[in-house]
């Protein structure tokens, strides 16, 4: 029978005490290293199936203990850090079941969020760097780089260049746990004094700081929410002792590295540079349409058409039979996002982004009374491009998620034409339709037929585009900025560029 919330935590704080009373036998620091060790040994890093997100876990407790500097305990052997290991693998299992979830969507996507993040290959790193360049870059946006610059000691780019060196030894070498100063020797002149030292200090944390980062607010205990958080390591992957910087795990590294410029705008807590970065993403998503070779409507082009009382959708893409709105929405979602359990939480948290469903209803209406939309004749459809991987790979998913609350898709676009893409997602959408020649709503018709029968939907936009188009080859632009910049920091370097 499903537990209420207070049994669940109950039992998970039971279990927690298990695992605590294991550990507090030992000296902390020398189970944090075998944990470590245990993480990024070349069968564990490249395996899901040892649940790196839980050792993680565990090592955040073990920093998060009362009793972590208390001295005299014994090191740990092999034999108790797994069976240490083993208790909090164990432990999970008292967390919250699918049962005891709203749905079973709910539940795989809180494992989802836990989960596929520890997977990372060096295209979407090329990607990712890509669109950092055009969203922070020093000539784009000076103040973010100003800012950034003033609180780290290294430049947008400075940072960009050495994380992705960073990033190319981890993928290359399954035996790289640690790294220092020296690792960049080889570049070092290429930048100002220090600069490599100011980058790993950025990225990390030393031993002594740890606790005192993690430390849980006084009323705050052991939550089931924890087996499914992201990792506080996000914000410092590398933690220091001495002059070494050891890698937590590798994907989590990567993963920070990718993440790291987006969540240093956030900390600034600034309106001013929010903002600035939402008009660059849309310039981003805009620059990518107008690519295309079908007409884009911009909102400002729009307005002048019907005039501007009301919202807007961002882009408008006029296609042979079909309008595409297009809304871009510089966000991801917000970790009680990730962590809900019920849909209504879920909805709540992504307000911002489910407001583009009014914004396109509001477009398509002025647009039929401006003459400009006949929805008997027009299909239409609306693709809200984001920062950050929702996981909802089609409308009709987002229909069953959403089903019993008060969401609803408008008259003139129906559930399903309904699509909530990441930019890396976005940008795959139009590199295809680029190299097929076909129309965005043509693509999009074919995720629908797929994603009409159960057995094949799928969580991920790009999913869908991987089975419909097979050994699809998209060619790179070695002319993108990312790739200019290793060009021009680096000159006479081989850095590799392709998977």
């Amino acid at each position: 029978m499903p537990r209420n919330q207070a049994e669940i935590e109950r039992d998970v704080f039971n279990a927690y005490k298990i695992v605590r009373n294991h550990f507090r036998k030992f000296e902390p620091l020398s189970i944090v290293f075998g944990l470590l060790k245990f993480l990024n040994s070349p069968s564990t890093a490249v395996s899901a199936s040892h649940q790196p997100w839980l050792i993680l876990l565990l090592i955040k407790w073990i920093f998060q203990d009362e009793q972590i500097w208390h001295q005299g305990r014994p090191k740990i052997d092999d034999r108790n850090l797994r069976k240490l290991i083993n208790s909090v693998y164990k432990a999970e299992e008292k967390g919250r079941s699918p049962q005891e979830t709203q749905s079973l969507e709910m539940f795989f996507r809180r494992m989802m969020y836990q989960q596929f993040g520890y997977q990372n290959q060096i295209d979407g790193v090329l990607s990712s760097f890509t669109l950092d360049v055009k969203l922070f870059g020093k000539d784009i946006n000076p103040g973010f780089s100003q800012e950034f610059k003033q609180r780290f000691q290294l430049t947008v780019e400075e940072y960009l260049v050495l994380a992705f060196a960073i990033v190319s030894s981890l993928l290359a070498n399954e035996n790289q746990h640690d790294f220092q100063v020296n690792f960049f020797d080889e570049i070092a002149d290429k930048f100002e004094e220090n600069t490599s030292f100011h980058f790993l200090e950025a990225i990390s944390i030393t031993l002594i700081d740890i606790p005192e980062r993690l430390a849980r607010p006084i009323e705050k205990g052991v939550n089931s929410d924890e087996f499914h958080e992201t990792s506080p390591f996000l914000n410092f992957p590398f933690v220091k002792t001495n002059d070494r910087y050891f890698v937590t795990h590798r994907d989590l590294v990567i993963r920070a590295l990718k993440h790291f410029l987006y969540g240093s705008l956030k900390a600034m807590n600034s309106d001013k540079r929010n903002r600035k970065f939402s008009e660059l993403f849309e310039e981003s998503v805009g620059n990518h349409l107008r690519s295309l070779s079908t007409n884009t409507i911009s909102e400002g082009q729009l307005k002048q058409k019907i005039g501007d009382q009301g919202k807007v959708v961002d882009f408008v893409v006029e296609e042979i039979d079909a309008l595409v709105l297009v809304e871009a929405k510089a966000t991801e979602l917000a970790e009680t996002g990730r962590l809900a359990t019920n849909t209504q939480r879920l909805k709540d948290r992504m307000k911002s982004v489910l407001t583009a469903v009014k914004q396109a209803e509001q477009t398509l209406e002025r647009m039929e009374l401006n003459g400009l939309f006949d929805q008997n004749s027009l299909k239409s459809y609306l693709v809200i491009v984001t920062y950050g991987q929702f996981y909802i790979g089609d409308g009709t998913l987002l229909g069953a998620l959403f089903e019993g609350t008060s969401f609803s898709a408008p008259e003139a676009i129906p559930i399903e034409n309904i699509f909530i893409l990441s930019f890396a997602e976005f940008e795959y959408l139009i590199a295809v339709a680029k190299e097929c020649k076909k129309p965005i709503n043509g693509i999009l018709e074919q995720v629908k037929e797929v994603a009409s029968k159960p057995e094949d939907r799928k969580v991920m936009f790009q999913n869908y585009l991987d089975d419909l188009f097979p050994g699809l080859e998209l060619p790179r632009d070695n002319n993108d900025p990312f790739t200019l910049l290793l060009e021009n920091s680096l000159p006479g370097l081989n850095f590799h560029k392709d998977e």
